[in-house]
């Protein structure tokens, strides 16, 4: 697990955004940091626990490549 200190006064779906490159990721910040079901700005400064999540794609994702 890893920890983030929050810039200015983010969103749990701007952090996902910003680590993981996609907002899907949200809910897995939000589990690990209890304290984000009752906080929508998340104070400044505060460091938050971030799970290990694999963001790479599977096949099913990766859809059909057409140029091979």
């Amino acid at each position: 697990m890893d920890f983030y200190k929050v810039e200015y006064e983010q969103r749990a779906d701007q952090i996902a955004l910003n680590l993981f490159g996609d907002v899907k990721y949200t809910k897995e910040i939000i589990r690990a940091n209890p304290i984000l079901q009752k906080e929508i700005i998340i104070p400044t400064g505060t460091v938050l626990k971030i799970p290990k999540i694999n963001t790479s794609l599977n096949e099913k994702e990766q859809g059909i490549n057409l140029w091979s």
